[in-house]
């Protein structure tokens, strides 16, 4: 089931504050990794099912996931480095949630459902919170909020358009399957579907630092665990 994929992270951030040890935690996160990557591999190849029915693997999404897997296995030698400076209780606080956004992070790309979509980026928001606020210092307090305001504000804007959406394709949580709204657009309402695309921009583009709302990521950046 291509469920699983969202499930070893977890499965391995809940793991994770058992352990001290700055070697075993980077030990955890490679494992994280290599069974993600491979799990992403064997399903492309030998094909895959949803229990939902709100997850797929397109060949875009497939092509991120590889992408999303180097970036994350570039951060695991980068993180060896920085456990090994850190005591034990904020090594497991920094795994827990890196583990955690690295499950929000793939369901954004194999989700094959608008409202779920919007579920997994609001995820990612709370999984990298913690992260922004790392160091607990008045900086990173002040970068925090920024965060969370303009991220929530985004959200906001996105649910507003998923909402509207939803109108324009009738009721029911399929009607937001990107699939059905792909099949039956010509069916769709031109007047409410304009409106939910501005608010997808607008909601979308917040969460994601587009400009000129990017100086507020500037900070959480700067304030993001490094050495």
């Amino acid at each position: 089931m291509i469920e699983f994929l969202l499930l070893i992270p977890v499965f391995l951030a809940i793991l994770s504050p058992l352990f001290k040890k700055g070697g075993i935690l980077v030990g955890i996160l490679f494992t994280a990794i290599f069974l993600h990557c491979g799990t992403v591999l064997y399903f492309w190849c030998c094909g895959y099912e949803s229990i939902s029915g709100y997850f797929k693997m397109d060949s875009a999404g497939f092509l991120f996931l590889i992408l999303m897997d180097l970036v994350f296995f570039g951060t695991a030698f980068y993180s060896g480095e920085l456990l090994s400076v850190l005591n034990g209780r904020m090594r497991q606080y920094f795994l827990t949630f890196l583990l955690l956004f690295y499950s929000a992070m793939t369901g954004i790309l194999i989700s094959s459902n608008v409202g779920i979509l919007w579920v997994f980026m609001g995820a990612t928001t709370i999984t990298i919170t913690p992260l922004i606020y790392f160091s607990k210092t008045r900086e990173s307090l002040e970068a925090t909020w920024k965060y969370i305001f303009m991220n929530s504000v985004g959200i906001g804007l996105a649910f507003i358009g998923v909402l509207i959406l939803g109108l324009s394709a009738g009721p029911g949580i399929h009607s937001l399957d990107m699939d059905f709204l792909i099949q039956n657009a010509s069916s769709l309402s031109p007047h409410w579907l304009k409106i939910s695309f501005v608010f997808f921009i607008l909601g979308f583009g917040m969460k994601s630092a587009l400009a000129p709302v990017h100086v507020v990521i500037v900070d959480a950046y700067s304030n993001a665990p490094s050495l």
